[in-house]
């Protein structure tokens, strides 16, 4: 499942919504709504109804988040497609699929970096996107600002977002390909913001008895490829690195992840020989590319909601520098 939450991870602070739009002093200009949106969804309760959609597919869920003196509570909840609900914590992430009665616990990466966006990072995103307000719009019966960002280069895509006036939640979030054409949108069709949220709303129907699946990942499991990554696309960072079990693998695969601050590529690196989850060379999904390629017995992945072009440099990047040692 598309990790559609990941947009509202941010961070905590007084909230502006209960004054009204009216009387809120709103930001001047598309960086300072980014802010906004960045502080709002963490801190507020909400609960809503959105609809992720790129080409023919869809899919609908339903969230709660609830913030209270231990932290945030939040319940992603498919209501569509094989049931299945995730709880997020602040330290870690739950899976649940309803139809099996099975559950999955992964850590939180040790940062809480990913896929987050914090204000101080922010101002790293006008180094590489043109960032413009668009026109006041309404999306779930609330009103919105519109802020366009635009890529500087070829690496990322354009992405159009309309931010709530009084609340600073993200109401509305597109994703447009180089003609310029929409090509993946998730948009709130319910919200409701505020008001009481009950700990027992968070984890409704997930009582009894379920089978625990053991998590894919292990973040102080150390890799044993010496590579680098060099040159690192433009404006991206690692934000986490960690061992994944993947299917049909005997081995843990190490998988690290980079971001601008705004989208995120995934690179996998592992031994070559077992049938490969990818495809080698190119593939895409929508917006999400991947490119594979095999170097000296291992076969390196590149995959993000990103351009061709950027997967394939991140997987051409790697070079590797012996068949034993540490990831650094």
């Amino acid at each position: 499942m598309k990790l559609v939450f990941g947009s509202v991870l941010f961070l905590f602070l007084a909230p502006a919504f209960a004054f009204g739009a009216n009387t809120v002093v709103q930001p001047k200009d598309g960086l300072g709504w980014l802010e906004k949106s960045a502080l709002a969804a963490h801190n507020l309760n909400y609960q809503g109804i959105f609809v992720y959609q790129h080409g023919h597919y869809t899919e609908t869920s339903r969230i709660l988040h609830r913030i209270g003196q231990s932290g945030e509570l939040e319940r992603l909840e498919s209501l569509d497609r094989t049931p299945r609900v995730i709880i997020r914590t602040s330290q870690n992430i739950r899976y649940y699929n309803l139809d099996q009665r099975i559950e999955m616990v992964e850590p939180l990466p040790s940062d809480n970096a990913f896929p987050a966006i914090f204000p101080e990072q922010m101002s790293r995103l006008s180094n590489y996107y043109n960032i413009a307000l668009g026109p006041l719009s309404r999306y779930s019966g609330l009103p919105c600002q519109m802020v366009k960002l635009t890529p500087i280069d070829n690496l990322r895509y354009a992405r159009h977002m309309c931010i709530g006036l009084g609340s600073g939640l993200l109401l509305h979030d597109s994703v447009l390909n180089s003609k310029h054409k929409p090509v993946e949108n998730l948009t709130f069709t319910e919200l409701a913001i505020g008001g009481n949220i009950k700990k027992s709303d968070i984890f409704e129907g997930l009582g009894g008895t379920w089978q625990i699946k053991k998590s894919s990942l292990n973040e102080n499991m150390k890799g044993s490829v010496d590579f680098k990554l060099e040159p690192l696309p433009a404006g991206f960072h690692k934000v986490a690195e960690m061992m994944r079990d993947m299917p049909g693998r005997s081995q843990p695969v190490e998988h690290l992840i980079y971001t601008d601050g705004l989208t995120a590529v995934s690179l996998f690196i592992e031994p070559s020989g077992a049938n490969p989850v990818f495809r080698i060379g190119l593939s895409c999904a929508g917006v999400i590319h991947v490119y594979t390629r095999i170097e000296n017995g291992y076969t390196i992945t590149a995959l993000g909601e990103v351009p061709a072009v950027t997967v394939k440099k991140f997987a051409r990047a790697v070079t590797l520098n012996s068949p034993e040692g540490n990831l650094h």
